[in-house]
């Protein structure tokens, strides 16, 4: 099989380095090949309306799940159910 890009260098001998050569960021070549599509910044704050948050809600359903036990604790802190933990 022949390829050009390997050679074959004696074991006792330094082996030459190959100078490394300028080269585009993946990035850059995605834009250059026209393969990154740019899209407009999206405004991650945007509060979620009240509707889409219940269509959601109906889309879940019941899992069953009580949050009502949901309580944030300081950390560190014991949990009051689990005190040895």
């Amino acid at each position: 099989m022949h390829n050009p890009s390997l050679k074959e260098e004696p074991r006792d001998r330094e082996p030459t380095v190959v100078p490394s050569q300028p080269s585009l960021s993946i990035l850059d070549w995605l834009r250059q090949q026209g393969r990154l599509i740019e899209l407009p910044p999206v405004d991650v704050l945007t509060p979620i309306a009240e509707e889409d948050i219940e269509d959601i809600e109906d889309l879940i359903g019941d899992d069953g799940y009580d949050d009502s036990m949901m309580t944030t604790f300081k950390f560190g802190s014991a949990c009051p159910r689990h005190p040895e933990a």
